[in-house]
């Protein structure tokens, strides 16, 4: 409660730091023109005139966000407070204890998502000692998969892992941007190093996705979604299950 709190506080602070300007006032706000598109919606048109900044494609649309960003910098960097808060944000993130989660047992090992508060997203981790043998403290953690390497950006992130029977792989679907669209790639559990083909569709927010082992290891059963064979409309649904033999072509899965 009482780090909640603070939380609260800070936000509070912030704001009124907003609304009274605490900042010193930048100049040159970047314009913002209204280009209206209209829809109908039962019959009714509705008109917004500035939908067009959701198109990311368009160069127009980067440029104005790169623009927004720019002129908020300037005016957040001089707010007075800006170091203090900062400060004390950290050392509470900081404090933020480590856990482990989605505790899986393959092959002599443990496999768990490794949430650090200090990283942007979760590691997949292999943990020694402790399933064959009787509980130890002295546990060996290795990151099989940390996505804060694969994007320093930190926008990829591990949606759901599978180790093999054996431990000796680990299948993941990794997704970026918070769009939880996933493709399922294969990690040597030894090295981290990926192997195998990357398959993709395997994971949206309409109906999951999940992948089973074939007991040998040699392959396994996952879902997937439709692609150019269906509407677009269409390909956020209507999920199969394939078989991937490793080391397959994925478009030859059946």
């Amino acid at each position: 409660m009482a780090r909640l709190a603070t939380f609260r506080l800070i936000a509070l602070s912030l704001a009124g730091m907003a609304w009274f300007g605490g900042g010193a006032g930048a100049v040159g706000l970047p314009s913002t023109p209204a280009r209206p598109v209209t829809d109908s919606f039962f019959g009714q048109a509705v008109a917004d005139p500035y939908r067009w900044l959701e198109d990311w494609s368009d160069p127009v649309v980067k440029r104005w966000s790169a623009d927004e960003n720019a002129y908020s910098r300037v005016y957040l960097d001089a707010v007075p407070q800006r170091a203090a808060i900062k400060a004390r944000l950290e050392s509470l993130i900081a404090a933020t204890p480590s856990r482990y989660s989605g505790v899986r047992a393959a092959g002599g090992h443990l496999f768990a998502r490794y949430t650090d508060p200090r990283l942007q997203q979760p590691q997949v981790v292999m943990i020694d000692d402790g399933v064959t043998t009787a509980p130890s403290r002295d546990l060996t953690v290795k990151v099989i998969i940390d996505p804060n390497k694969i994007d320093p950006h930190g926008l990829t992130a591990v949606d759901w892992f599978v180790p093999s029977p054996d431990g000796r792989l680990v299948a993941a679907s990794l997704s970026t941007g918070g769009s939880e669209n996933g493709s399922v790639h294969v990690f040597d559990a030894t090295t981290g190093a990926e192997v195998g083909e990357v398959i993709p569709r395997v994971q949206y927010p309409t109906g999951g996705g999940d992948l089973a082992w074939g007991q040998d290891g040699r392959g396994f059963w996952y879902t997937r979604y439709p692609g150019e064979e269906r509407p677009e409309a269409d390909r956020h649904f209507y999920m199969q299950v394939y078989w991937h033999p490793l080391g397959g072509d994925p478009r030859n899965d059946a």
